[in-house]
């Protein structure tokens, strides 16, 4: 009898912490820092809290802003869930030299900065977290290192983030 007075009080605390959602800050990143005109480059955020689970057994998606010095407006992207219940979501965008920036077609000029920006409103305090990302459009035959130089370090891919595993690359639609 005296065991069940001690094993109760531990069942009462240690469910809700087992079943509780956990929450973390968001990170985002283009697949390279430094990208070509006329051309599709990725996004991709990680975000476990952004797993909603609504649907089971189908990939979550939700939007992102990118914009560009020549094109400071912008547009939204969606990004997708790269496997169900991965936390690990990729978005597309078409980086162009000319015409107009429309749907998933950025207009960027060769030396421009792209920008990505993630509004986290997963935080553990209620509170939302901009994160930002950044990549330079390549000028041909130059050395881009001075231009990434530039860019915020915060905004630029840190060299611990994590790869996409192959799992997930080989299994993502």
């Amino acid at each position: 009898m005296n065991i069940l007075f001690l094993i109760v009080p531990l069942l009462a605390f240690s469910i809700p912490v087992a079943f509780a959602e956990s929450s973390n800050v968001g990170t985002m990143y283009w697949k390279q820092e430094i990208i070509s005109s006329n051309s599709f480059v990725d996004i991709y955020v990680h975000d476990n809290d952004m797993n909603k689970k609504e649907y089971p057994n189908f990939a979550d998606k939700f939007t992102i802003s990118v914009w560009s010095d020549s094109s400071p407006d912008g547009l939204e992207i969606q990004v997708v869930e790269t496997g169900v219940y991965s936390g690990i979501f990729k978005g597309r965008v078409f980086v162009a030299d000319s015409g107009d920036t429309v749907k998933n077609r950025l207009v960027s000029m060769p030396g421009d900065t792209v920008y990505a920006k993630y509004v986290d409103f997963t935080m553990p305090d209620g509170s939302t977290s901009d994160i930002f990302s950044a990549a330079i459009v390549k000028i041909s035959g130059q050395n881009m290192q001075s231009l990434l130089d530039n860019i915020d370090p915060k905004y630029r891919m840190s060299s611990s983030v994590e790869k996409v595993p192959s799992w997930i690359k080989n299994n993502a639609g």
